[in-house]
């Protein structure tokens, strides 16, 4: 490393070189670089939420979160599992550790939670999504003096245009 240094000391004119190259070459590609006001923050963790219709959070704890638990622990890849048990709902959390694969991760968990079979009967099916946050860069009202079903229609296709511009990852 040392003799590197002491040649590009000595050889001034190819440090200058070397120096322009790189941001050339970093200027070529920044029209590249895709940027985003307000881009997806992916956290890395995934959420199982079980609705338990008429469930105290004690019978939503016993009867869903601690069976989720019990098949999620010492699942590889996993950092951490926590569970919140509310009247009604039980939402497990699941930390990924960094550098795993989530989607892979999430299938083994689906499997895992599709595995259990003494869920209470009336508990409805858990959901099972990857965590990742949004927000709204810009909000569009449609109005008129027209009817509704018209409204409706023109509003769709406002939609559809601004879906089908690449820079657009999510219209709601």
């Amino acid at each position: 490393m040392e003799r590197l240094i002491r040649w590009f000391v000595n050889n001034t004119v190819a440090a200058n070189m070397v120096m322009l190259f790189i941001l050339v070459a970093g200027l070529l590609t920044l029209p590249r670089i895709r940027m985003e006001v307000f881009p997806d923050i992916n956290v890395d963790v995934i959420s199982i939420s079980v609705v338990y219709p008429g469930a105290s959070p004690k019978d939503v704890e016993e009867s869903i979160c601690y069976r989720i638990e019990e098949k999620l622990t010492g699942l590889k890849g996993v950092k951490r599992i926590r569970s919140t048990a509310s009247e009604n709902i039980g939402v497990t959390t699941v930390e990924i550790l960094p550098g795993e694969d989530v989607n892979q991760i999430q299938d083994k968990i689906k499997t895992q939670i599709d595995a259990i079979d003494t869920f209470p009967d009336n508990a409805e099916k858990p959901t099972i999504q990857n965590m990742t946050r949004t927000s709204d860069v810009i909000t569009v009202a449609v109005y008129g003096d027209i009817e509704e079903a018209s409204l409706v229609a023109i509003t769709e296709e406002i939609k559809d245009e601004i879906d089908a511009l690449p820079e657009i990852s999510l219209t709601t």
